[in-house]
């Protein structure tokens, strides 16, 4: 499998054969191209089967075609990006969904949850600072709201480029947050997974300015609320928690009292 993971496959599948022991596993190996599997082929596996399989149909116009627009909370309005969407009704501010692989569509519900605590949370002027931006949606709608500069940042380089790609105007780096200063925003924004966001609440609160500042922490499910609860509590920053729920997912905002 290592060797496998060392050439440019696209995917590898792991099938169990049936039949008595001792187990066996096939591995179905992709390629972009007939040269990559012959490559892997003459140098792994020379009885291994070839197989060219159907061009892949571009799925994400057919995706984004099955979205339609919705609004959100009392500001947003999130569409389908593309000229021919509906401009957002007056008074709110139209957030682009993209399809894709890269997180932070606008469909999660941790995404909506994000947005609705910056909506309730976020003061013109302020300055913010998403972490695992994604798709960039949640800097694009403090931008909206009126904050003063929204900067961004993923650990995948993909998810940064395309971020980049999506809000031209919108400061974004491939990293984590060690390339950034200490007290450097008063909101930080972050969707991540439960168990990361309880781990990170050290450092995310390292990149908060004094009070008054806000972080706001979205991707737990409900069961890791007490466990996040008690991470930002025990650090005795943080006072107020507001908490959000929609399905099986939780958010908060949490106001710094120091």
């Amino acid at each position: 499998m290592a060797e496998l993971a060392a050439l440019p496959i696209t995917g590898i599948v792991e099938e169990d054969l049936p039949g008595p022991p001792p187990a066996r596993l096939r591995l179905i190996a992709h390629f972009a191209s007939q040269a990559d599997a012959e490559a892997c082929r003459a140098a792994l596996a020379p009885d291994a089967t070839l197989e060219a399989l159907p061009d892949l149909v571009d799925w994400s116009p057919e995706w984004q075609s099955q979205w339609t627009p919705f609004p959100l909370g009392k500001r947003f309005y999130l569409s389908p990006a593309g000229l021919d969407m509906p401009a957002a009704p007056e008074g709110r501010i139209r957030l682009d969904m993209y399809p894709g692989l890269i997180f932070g569509g606008g469909d999660h519900p941790t995404t909506q949850l994000c947005l609705l605590l910056l909506e309730e949370n976020l003061v013109p002027g302020d300055t913010v600072l998403d972490i695992g931006t994604g798709t960039g949606i949640l800097a694009q709608a403090a931008m909206g709201l009126g904050a003063r500069q929204a900067i961004a940042c993923d650990i995948d380089p993909e998810a940064a480029t395309q971020a980049r790609r999506w809000h031209p105007a919108l400061p974004v780096w491939a990293g984590d947050t060690s390339a950034c200063r200490s007290e450097a925003a008063n909101v930080v924004v972050a969707n991540l997974p439960g168990g990361l966001l309880i781990d990170l609440v050290p450092e995310l609160t390292r990149l908060l300015a004094p009070a008054p500042s806000r972080l706001l922490l979205s991707g737990c499910l409900l069961d890791q609320v007490p466990a996040l609860t008690a991470a930002l509590l025990g650090s005795k920053a943080f006072t107020g928690l507001q908490w959000r729920t929609q399905d099986d997912w939780a958010a908060v905002a949490a106001c710094r009292s120091r």
